[in-house]
């Protein structure tokens, strides 16, 4: 799985790998000229805990639609080289 290629060693590799090919997912690609939409999608959906999300960002998507650190529900890619390449990737 290359979206998460770099995180192969953590401990919840497996988990994660095996929820995200449980089902379908809906890819965006975010473009934007004159501001930065990577940093914009992060705000939206903030922080990667939803448990901590839901404290801090109730109103972000992960503090309404997560449930754990696997099952946040949403990525984001975290710059341009890698949002190129998960485009790619997907």
């Amino acid at each position: 799985m290359n979206v998460f290629y770099k995180q192969r060693k953590n401990a919840w590799y497996k988990e994660i790998y095996k929820y995200m090919i449980s089902g379908e997912s809906t890819i965006l690609l975010l473009c934007n000229e004159i501001e930065d939409p990577i940093s914009k999608w992060k705000k939206m959906i903030g922080n990667k805990d939803p448990l901590e999300c839901k404290k801090s960002e109730p109103e972000a998507l992960r503090g309404i639609f997560g449930e754990s650190i696997v099952k946040n529900e949403l990525h984001g890619s975290d710059d341009v080289y890698d949002s190129n390449k998960e485009r790619n990737t997907f």
